[in-house]
């Protein structure tokens, strides 16, 4: 019996033995997420959070809700809207410049569309005067001949 419970406490102690071991290469306390809250010595690594104030060394560095960077940011957003202003106008005039030249290109198709129509029936115009002249014509012999027969 001496010789199991000797065993089993040997066993214990390479498992505690595996598990330290398992614990010191792969759950280190960097690795963990909540490291940087509950570091030890993190005022030794960190800057202090505002160097350009002349404040004293108990005097406040930092309140709730202040925005420091904040006129950066509004010059920023100004000349961030400039931009956007400067490209949505470059985009209305191509814009209206398209529309104009696809007026004129409509325009100018229409006009010739209109010229060539107007050829067409000016053609056709004359083409049907020249066949009523042609039937007069016809006509005049016609009754003439018929004229000349009836007075043979």
């Amino acid at each position: 019996m001496e010789v199991l419970d000797i065993h089993i406490s040997q066993r214990r102690a390479a498992q505690a033995k595996d598990l330290s071991d398992f614990r010191k290469s792969e759950q280190k306390a960097e690795d963990r997420r909540e490291y940087d809250m509950n570091r030890p010595h993190y005022l030794r690594f960190d800057a202090p959070i505002r160097q350009n104030d002349e404040c004293s060394v108990s005097g406040l560095q930092q309140f709730a809700g202040e925005d420091l960077q904040n006129a950066k940011r509004i010059q920023e957003q100004h000349e961030q809207n400039k931009v956007w202003r400067y490209m949505l106008l470059k985009e209305k005039e191509a814009k209206e410049a398209k529309e104009r030249q696809d007026k004129e290109d409509s325009d100018k198709q229409l006009m010739e569309t209109d010229a060539h129509r107007m050829a067409l029936a000016a053609e056709t115009n004359k083409r049907n005067r020249e066949e009523a002249e042609r039937n007069a014509q016809y006509n005049k012999q016609l009754v003439s001949s018929i004229l000349i027969f009836e007075c043979n």
